[in-house]
């Protein structure tokens, strides 16, 4: 068969759950080397990230990641959660949701706007769904917020997706939609 008649995989989606309960409670072994060593974890994630499509040491690695960014944020440990992120990470919210304040630049926008979260919400929690492997350096995660509004009480359950961009083995740019279907037609993968 010629090159040009083979078509590139249309992405690969993973099922992902958050850590036990008790695991989720405070960081791993490999978790307190990559806080205190962010290079090493740099280095592997772009290791990681040129294996192919569909790779099961890949798999493995996205899944962990996405549920690993997860648990760190239900628990407020933002150390973990900055050590992937670029610097100058470049994120936006959903546009024109509640939240979205505009571009979100670097690591102190985004910790600010998590803690935004955590400060208008009882019992904040982020629930990983699925992993969508774009290829290349693009990764969509499915995700679900809950909570309790401090002021109103009113519970929140929202289900969104997010369009990771991960270069040189950090998220340099990060994009919310509102569904599964628009992250996948940003990522060029629509159904």
């Amino acid at each position: 068969m010629s090159q040009e008649n083979v078509k590139p995989p249309r992405g690969v989606r993973y099922r992902v759950a958050l850590p036990s309960e008790a695991a989720g409670r405070r960081r791993t072994p490999d978790e307190r080397l990559f806080v205190r060593f962010p290079g090493l974890y740099h280095l592997l994630t772009g290791r990681l990230m040129r294996l192919p499509l569909g790779s099961r040491l890949r798999r493995w690695y996205l899944t962990s990641s996405v549920a690993r960014g997860c648990a760190a944020a239900n628990r407020r440990d933002f150390d973990l959660m900055l050590t992937g992120w670029a610097d100058d990470i470049d994120y936006r919210a959903v546009e024109g949701a509640l939240d979205d304040h505009g571009p979100i630049h670097g690591k102190a926008g985004m910790r600010a706007y998590m803690q935004d979260w955590i400060d208008t919400f009882d019992q904040f929690k982020v629930e990983p769904l699925e992993v969508i492997d774009a290829g290349g350096d693009q990764v969509i995660a499915v995700l679900r917020n809950s909570g309790r509004a401090k002021l109103s009480g009113v519970e929140t359950d929202q289900t969104f997706a997010v369009v990771n961009t991960i270069r040189d083995g950090k998220i340099v740019r990060g994009r919310e939609y509102w569904t599964k279907e628009q992250a996948l037609e940003a990522a060029g993968l629509s159904e």
